[in-house]
């Protein structure tokens, strides 16, 4: 157990050659260390050794089959390798194991658009937002999330998330929902404010602050959504992409 603890902590210092080595040495003491094996996985796959990742994801599922973060791990490594059929199937069951497992959910939704599936993609994409990598990104909003429902008449809040450039893709979305909602508002990043200002002349932007301005939380607004979650219900299959 320290030498797999001192693996993590050495992985987190960004040595992953000392990290493998730990894990190793775990495991020749304890052949039947399921978690040491998985550790090792993800060091050679920050180490873009995907094949030997794969390896150690395997082994860890031998020694335990129900190991729910091995199965999505895996699911990574395959995806990587644009084995995209078989990461699914990690995915699933991960899922299946653990059916609030919300990193497995999210993953899941990545492949499938990668796939195609759209209707099922951004239903599992979703899940994104109880990640706990979404965490920083999440706003403390009063108004109810937006299901897809008819918003005509309706004013609704748009907040961004994620990176910059995930702003920007989503953003073209904002083109479409103009011709459903009365008046839409959304908060973004400061440093891309001007730039929407003069891309959506109609629609009014605020830049991202702690509290939220004042008049985002007004009970004048009907709906909010993260930008992410247009697409659900604005790109429900590749015959609605602009051509």
């Amino acid at each position: 157990a320290a030498y797999n603890n001192l693996g993590l902590v050495l992985q987190e210092q960004g040595k992953l050659d000392h990290a493998v080595q730990s894990y190793h040495r775990a495991l020749d003491i304890n052949p039947n260390y399921g978690e040491a094996y998985n550790n090792l996985g993800i060091a050679l796959k920050e180490q873009e050794k995907l094949d030997d990742a794969v390896t150690a994801y395997r082994r860890a599922l031998e020694i335990n089959p129900d190991y729910s973060e091995a199965h999505n791990n895996l699911g990574n490594a395959l995806k990587e390798q644009e084995k995209l059929d078989d990461a699914v199937l990690a995915y699933r069951r991960a899922l299946e194991i653990n059916p609030d497992y919300n990193e497995a959910h999210n993953n899941l939704g990545l492949v499938l658009l990668l796939q195609g599936d759209f209707s099922s993609g951004w239903r599992e994409y979703e899940w994104r937002l109880k990640c706990r990598a979404f965490e920083i990104h999440d706003r403390d909003f009063p108004q109810p999330y937006w299901k897809g429902s008819d918003i005509d008449g309706k004013v609704i809040l748009i907040w961004g998330e994620q990176g910059v450039g995930d702003q920007i893709m989503f953003a073209s979305l904002l083109f479409r929902l103009q011709q459903k909602a009365e008046r839409i508002l959304v908060e973004t990043q400061q440093r891309l404010v001007p730039l929407f200002r003069r891309s959506f002349p109609n629609i009014c932007f605020f830049p991202t602050q702690d509290p939220p301005d004042s008049r985002l939380l007004g009970g004048a607004i009907d709906y909010q959504a993260p930008i992410g979650n247009l697409a659900q219900w604005l790109l429900p299959n590749e015959e609605s992409f602009p051509k």
